[in-house]
């Protein structure tokens, strides 16, 4: 089997057969998104850089991937676990540059743009831990 990524949604495919195993609706996904967003919230060492170094190694790490891969019956691989939450990181980081941007002062001034990301209110808990970055 392998897997096909189109925007929102994905499709498993046999590779011998190539036929359509199933095709997650874009809601499906998104709730799928969302649970996987709260599972890693929940073990702060994936993302929280202000940890110290004992909480977070490599061995630490790869054991908190491993909880969530269990959580969702071994249905996804830790490598697809973790390229899923890089991209949805890199999503919420690109949508928090475009809300925070300059804005000049005035009342000729735009307003707010919207984030343009789904899971940008959710995601909220990495402004702390985000830092290293800006």
């Amino acid at each position: 089997m392998y897997v096909l990524f189109y925007g929102n949604f994905f499709i498993l495919v046999n590779k011998v057969t190539k036929e359509t195993v199933t095709n997650p609706t874009t809601e499906a996904s998104a709730s799928w998104e969302e649970t996987f967003i709260k599972y890693v919230q929940d073990r702060p060492p994936l993302y929280d850089f202000r940890l110290p170094l004992q909480e977070r190694t490599n061995s630490k790490k790869n054991n908190l991937w491993t909880e969530i891969y269990n959580l969702f019956g071994g249905k996804i691989s830790t490598i697809q676990l973790k390229a899923k939450w890089k991209y949805l990181r890199d999503c919420y980081l690109r949508a928090k540059k475009r809300v925070t941007k300059y804005k000049p002062s005035g009342s000729a001034s735009q307003s707010t743009p919207e984030p343009g990301f789904r899971h940008f209110i959710l995601m909220k808990f990495l402004d702390d831990s985000s830092n290293r970055e800006q």
